[in-house]
């Protein structure tokens, strides 16, 4: 026979006694309750808001918003998904995803349960949301990070997930089970209720897109407007030709401009003075710049440091340091100034890593002696000293030389912007373009930069190998045909508004005419004419007719759905209240564990 334990007597409870006990219970739970839940606190016990987003009174779940950041971007680096906006780019999502679900409802839209499982089973694609006018360039840049991943519309923005079986290429149940599991932040039922809020949203769109038509009319006028080109003749008129040969630089010219704009000049001394030093150096410098399309690197060295060594021959046979530098030194910032670099101190010529040799040799030259050739990263050059200015010499010269560059730069603005619509009026009054030009610029050349200018056009001669003049100076005004441009420009270089400036001039119609106003160049102004048409061939357009009706109807839905959620929001979205951070905080809970394969 076993042995058994003989069972001990339970103490009686008295039935008040276990009532008490039940109460209390009743009301501790109660409490914990009251304290997670009670009004205002919009906490969830797993930590976190209870509402990412709450818009006219309705929440849209903490869980949805890490739920979708996951979709979007696991495993991307924190300072990526910084770069990329990823929080507001994921509330927006989901503020548009509440907008089209209220119409979806009005409409009768909706998905069944067995919709959604074959949504997900079919191609192995969970969706979520972006907002509709970021939706293709951020899918783009998702891709850059993610690959084959993320996909596009019209499955998407979705993104595939690792639950195939690679034995049987079929949907596998408990993979899936395990995915859900460990990649997002919903249990499988409420993981399918946010897909098929995701999968209404998406026929919502759907059907926004299916309304878009585009005719065969528009695509072909359309594809003309992107395609068609034109040519024109065209001239410019850059402020540095008008400084370096038409404005008057004498000192009366230069102090009574200063005189009539003193406060201006005090004003711009006051952020220059503390270069012009006590001790300040007056220097110049010529620059000769190595070839580089010699591929003997020595070689061109070679021939660089000689033509620095020529120039300087050439100085010491009696030649002015400024007109050589004028004539041969490549520092596109110097040259029109005879090399001009300023009045400095020693050791405040520029950073000493780039220029410490061009500054030590400058500090140590006597006044009017040139340097030997210096080698730096530029180049070769030589430098000489003009002067070195005590305290109130180098104030004086500072203020002069800021009244001066204040005179050069207003005046040749002046005189571009007023030569352009001279010209540009000549011409609508009958003139040809070179007849119109060559009456301007003898009008406001001095007498020497217009003689060296008609000499130059009745010879033809365009050598500019010596001394720059009037006529052989690169940024001379003068008449070009411009390559053939698009409505899209830009219409030649240095336009400062290319689509303007297109739009102008493909709505001339004949050879010759010209737009009402002149075009602004970063540097001046340009007077163009219509050449020539060259409009696309119907050859053209049926070789590229099938992909670019596809790309404009897209085009075109994607704008639809954009103005559709707009009008949803000015709806239905007025009150909207975001309870996550918008900027990007990457917390240890976002960033899922990898997929499970």
């Amino acid at each position: 026979m076993l042995w058994r334990p003989v069972p001990r007597a339970r103490p009686k409870v008295s039935k008040a006694i276990k009532q008490i006990v039940v109460v209390a219970a009743v009301v501790a739970i109660s409490m914990v309750f009251i304290i997670q839940f009670r009004p205002g606190t919009n906490v969830e016990l797993g930590g976190g808001p209870t509402c990412a987003i709450e818009i006219s009174g309705d929440c849209i779940p903490h869980s949805d918003f890490s739920t979708a950041f996951r979709l979007a971007a696991p495993n991307v680096e924190p300072e990526v998904l910084k770069q990329l906006r990823m929080r507001e780019q994921i509330v927006e999502g989901l503020v548009e995803r509440w907008l089209l679900l209220q119409d979806a409802e009005r409409l009768g839209v909706t998905a069944s349960s067995k919709e959604v499982t074959e949504a997900i089973a079919g191609n192995a694609l969970v969706r979520f949301s972006l907002p509709a006018g970021q939706e293709d360039t951020f899918l783009f840049l998702l891709q850059r990070y993610m690959g084959p991943q993320v996909v596009p519309p019209p499955y998407g923005p979705a993104k595939r997930i690792p639950v195939f079986d690679p034995k049987t290429s079929k949907f596998d149940y408990k993979r899936y089970q395990r995915w859900v599991q460990r990649s997002t932040n919903k249990t499988e039922k409420d993981f399918k209720e946010f897909q098929r809020q995701e999968l209404i949203a998406a026929r919502m769109k759907e059907l926004v897109r299916a309304r878009v038509r585009v005719s065969e009319a528009e695509a072909r006028a359309r594809f003309a407007e992107d395609n068609d080109k034109v040519v024109v003749d065209y001239l410019k008129l850059e402020r540095g030709y008008y400084r370096d040969y038409a404005i008057d630089t004498s000192k009366d010219a230069i102090d009574a401009w200063a005189k009539d704009n003193a406060e201006e000049v005090d004003q711009a001394w006051e952020g220059r003075k503390e270069k012009y030093l006590p001790e300040c150096r007056k220097a110049r410098h010529l620059l000769v710049r190595l070839d580089e399309t010699l591929p003997d690197k020595e070689e061109a060295k070679k021939k660089a440091r000689e033509a620095a060594e020529a120039a300087k021959a050439r100085i010491e046979g009696g030649e002015a340091f400024a007109e050589v530098a004028r004539a041969i030194s490549e520092d596109p910032n110097t040259k029109s100034k005879g090399g001009e670099l300023g009045c400095f101190a020693a050791g405040k010529l520029a950073a000493p890593s780039t220029t410490k040799d061009l500054d030590k040799a400058i500090s140590e030259l006597a006044t009017g002696a040139v340097s030997d050739v210096i080698e730096t990263q530029y180049g070769f050059h030589l430098v000489t000293v003009d002067a070195v200015l005590d305290e109130a010499a180098a104030e004086k010269l500072g203020k002069r030389e800021t009244a001066k560059d204040l005179y050069l730069r207003k005046e040749s603005e002046r005189m571009a912007a007023e030569g352009a619509k001279q010209i540009l009026a000549a011409v609508k009054d009958g003139k040809s373009l070179q007849e119109a030009l060559d009456a301007h610029l003898e009008a406001v050349l001095p007498e020497a930069a217009k003689e060296a200018y008609v000499k130059g056009r009745e010879s033809g001669e365009e050598d500019s190998s010596g001394p720059l003049t009037a006529w052989t100076d690169p940024s001379r005004p003068k008449i070009r045909e411009s390559d053939p441009f698009t409505a899209a420009g830009p219409p030649f270089s240095q336009v400062q508004t290319p689509a303007e400036a297109a739009k102008a001039l493909f709505a001339l119609e004949k050879p010759g005419e010209l737009p009402e106003d002149v075009i602004k160049l970063y540097d001046g102004y340009a007077v163009a004419a219509l050449k020539k048409r060259e409009p696309v061939t119907d050859e053209v357009w049926a070789e590229k007719r099938g992909d670019f009706l596809d790309a404009l109807r897209r085009d075109k839905q994607r704008d639809a759905v954009i103005a559709y959620v707009q009008r949803l929001r000015e709806q239905h979205g007025k009150e909207i209240v975001y309870r996550v951070k918008l900027t990007e905080d990457t917390k240890k809970e976002e960033a899922p564990p990898p997929d499970p394969g």
